[in-house]
């Protein structure tokens, strides 16, 4: 989650630029009414001053040919620290003779009359740049509000920084001393190239994901914003102390310097979005790779007007103005549109995706439903139906005596407290069975503690010792081998307990390479009753019948021996085998 300090930060830094950037309307707004060149010039300590390239070509100076960076020698014969005696001297439309230099070092003079400043001309000039600040740091702020990872926290800082550029304009701005205060230069303007830098070569190396390279190396980040911070404190030193020859001197190189640095964490950044899109797209979620594409988009042309504007400003490459502001002002708030709709889409594929598992495990819980009401009936068939058939013909048949008058009332009585006694041990079974019947998902339990459950069940309530031996890897076998062992063991121990009357019984499981082999052995009666035996049917023969289905069911197969000194039940199941239909 993003630290609450961050956003706290951004929002110090904005109303501390903000506040800057009004003053210095503000202080343009005073200026109205007032005469000027028809130009923006700016201060260079080691030319001079000259024109600036942020100027709209419809104003007066532009008009009459004065073209970006062109360099004023004099105004009237006289030197440039008295230029705003002149326009202060004399009336507004009074001509004026500019002495110059051009950018390719021809001199040349210009006459020009003193213009007005209008409301007009702050508008489409400084307003429109300040406009370009509130634009970034608006949405460099609603990045940050909604950001989700380091990527979206750093790239809100980087359109605040950017918009600091223009902000600087309205601050610094004057129609007759433009950037000729060096304090304003040196705290504001100087350290943007090597913060952006710094941010940029932060958010190179770790989004979309933290590469290898910041664990093994975790000095590198500090390293960066240590550079960038460096390089920004220097150039600004050289700026206000710019009087001085040494540190004039420093100028161009600090400048240069800090434009590299800048430039370097542009690239950075574009390659390592470019690397993941086109070598590392397995590795990446389809939103990411999206919002990758829509950030790599946004940022390019972010970064070919930030760079074109510092270009221009500082390396003295001409650019339109009208095209500077009309960019730079739609750019940033079509960058948070598109990654809100990103943002959007991804949303409502996570509730697609969240939906299909909801269905899948609604599928699941049917099959489990399904599966767990078929193991009931096979529960109830394999015990109590058998034994509620054996009563009800034991019923019938003693009905038939009693009509036929063959049974004596001494014979009745006992026939009765028998069957009533089957009846009990009837409804005792059918209330095991309904307890014992739970759901059991071996897809996420194991076969032995299952077993186990049930035998401490078993000789917590009945007089029969029941002992689990389990040997092998028997958690490895698939989970339908692993559900019919447990089913045919439920089946086996249920006829022990109905019908052996045994007083000890052994559960064997064993896992080989091949098998899962299941023993139930028991020292009971051993007897399988037939029909011709005893009029009841014969209760067990339906149990085993069940049994034996849901071994052949896996290809195993399942035996019964019965004899004199108790029963033995084996079943044998293949590991891995497919279950057929």
């Amino acid at each position: 989650m993003r630290p609450r300090w961050q956003l706290r930060l951004y929002e110090w830094l904005w109303a501390i630029l903000l506040a800057a950037g009004l003053a210095g309307l503000a202080r343009l707004w005073s200026a109205l009414g007032k005469g000027f060149g028809g130009f923006i010039w700016q201060y260079d300590n080691n030319h001079g001053h000259s024109v600036s390239f942020e100027v709209p070509r419809h104003w007066p100076g532009p008009q009459a040919g004065l073209t970006p960076h062109t360099r004023i020698t004099a105004i009237d014969g006289r030197p440039p620290g008295h230029f705003p005696d002149v326009y202060a001297e004399k009336p507004i439309g009074a001509p004026i003779i500019y002495d110059m230099v051009r950018a390719n070092g021809r001199a040349d003079r210009v006459c020009l009359p003193i213009a007005r400043f209008t409301p007009g001309y702050l508008a489409e000039g400084y307003g429109m740049v300040f406009l370009v600040g509130l634009t970034f740091s608006g949405a460099g702020y609603l990045l940050l509000r909604s950001a989700r990872d380091t990527g979206r926290t750093l790239l809100g800082f980087v359109m605040l920084i950017s918009a600091n550029t223009a902000l600087y304009h309205g601050h610094n701005g004057n129609i007759n001393r433009f950037y000729n205060r060096p304090i304003f230069a040196a705290i504001m303007g100087a350290p943007t190239n090597g913060v952006l830098g710094a941010l940029l070569l932060h958010l190179a190396l770790v989004y979309p994901r933290p590469l290898p390279l910041i664990k093994q190396h975790p000095w590198i980040i500090p390293f960066g914003y240590t550079t960038g911070l460096s390089l920004g404190s220097v150039f600004g030193a050289a700026l206000y102390y710019g009087a001085h020859r040494q540190f004039a001197r420093l100028q161009p190189p600090t400048q240069v310097a800090s434009i590299a640095f800048l430039t370097i964490g542009v690239v950075a950044t574009l390659m390592r979005g470019a690397w993941e899109l086109l070598w590392q797209q397995d590795a990446l979620s389809a939103t990411e790779r999206r919002q990758i594409r829509i950030m790599a988009v946004a940022w390019t042309l972010a970064a070919m007007v930030l760079l074109g504007a510092l270009g221009a400003a500082n390396l003295r490459v001409t650019v339109p103005f009208e095209l500077f502001p009309t960019v730079a002002t739609v750019l940033p708030i079509g960058l948070v549109y598109a990654i809100f709709n990103a943002d959007l889409i991804a949303e409502l594929e996570e509730q697609s995706e969240l939906r299909g598992q909801l269905l899948s495990q609604l599928d699941e819980l049917k099959q489990l439903r399904e599966r767990a009401l078929e193991d009931f009936a096979d529960e109830l068939h394999d015990s109590a139906l058998a034994d509620s058939k054996a009563l009800e013909m034991r019923l019938y048949t003693l009905l038939r005596q009693t009509t036929e008058g063959r049974i004596e009332g001494a014979a009745l009585r006992n026939a009765l407290a028998e069957l009533h006694g089957q009846g009990v041990a009837l409804g005792r079974a059918l209330r095991l069975t309904i307890e014992g019947v739970k759901s059991v998902d071996f897809s996420d339990e194991t076969l032995v503690p299952a077993l186990q459950s049930i035998v401490s069940q078993l000789n917590a309530t009945n007089t029969t010792a029941y002992t689990l031996v389990c040997r092998g890897p028997i958690e490895t076998a698939s989970v339908a081998t692993k559900e019919a062992i447990y089913w045919i063991a439920r089946a086996a121990l249920n006829n022990v307990r109905d019908h052996a009357e045994a007083s000890r019984c052994v559960i064997e499981l064993d896992c080989t390479d091949t098998n899962l082999v299941l023993i139930v052995s028991d020292n009971g009666r051993g007897s399988l009753p037939t029909d011709a035996a005893t009029s009841e049917m014969p209760r067990r023969h339906l149990g085993i019948m069940a049994m034996r289905a849901r071994a052949t069911r896996l290809h195993g197969w399942l035996d019964v021996n019965a004899g004199q000194f108790g029963t033995r039940v084996v079943a044998r199941i293949p590991l891995d085998q497919l279950e057929t239909n």
